[in-house]
């Protein structure tokens, strides 16, 4: 493909956002209605969906693996498709399960959090880590 440029690529998510939006409402009122979009979800919670990325994940490496599904009404990038919009419930539900549990954390914040140690310094002494000294 000739030069797909970052506009290319916004513009094609754009587009894929959008269907994937209509397709969210459509299946979304066929599971739960309007009450709560989620609730068929929140049965089984976040894991539960993460089981359900499992699934379409081994039907799309199968697809690739294979080159054939035997399920014609659902295509691998109907698979796809219901990927993207399963990662995008998982991190909902998984935000509404855990409210105070910060996301969006900045390098050292998760590096101070992980505990780990500081990379040793090189002494201008003898040129030893001053974890040697």
């Amino acid at each position: 493909m000739p030069n797909y440029t970052i506009i290319d690529l916004e513009k094609d998510i754009e587009a894929i956002s959008h269907e994937l939006s209509e397709l969210r409402a459509r299946k979304g009122h066929d599971y739960s209605g309007t009450k709560d979009t989620l609730d068929n979800l929140r049965e089984f919670g976040s894991f539960g969906v993460l089981v359900r990325i499992g699934d379409k994940f081994k039907r799309l490496k199968h697809f690739y693996s294979q080159g054939v599904l035997r399920v014609k009404d659902e295509s691998a990038e109907d698979s796809m498709k219901d990927l993207i919009n399963y990662a995008n419930y998982l991190l909902i539900l998984y935000q509404q399960e855990h409210p105070k549990r910060k996301l969006n954390l900045t390098a050292a914040e998760v590096l101070s959090k992980a505990k780990i140690p500081p990379f040793p310094t090189t002494s201008s002494a003898g040129g030893k880590d001053d974890a040697e000294n």
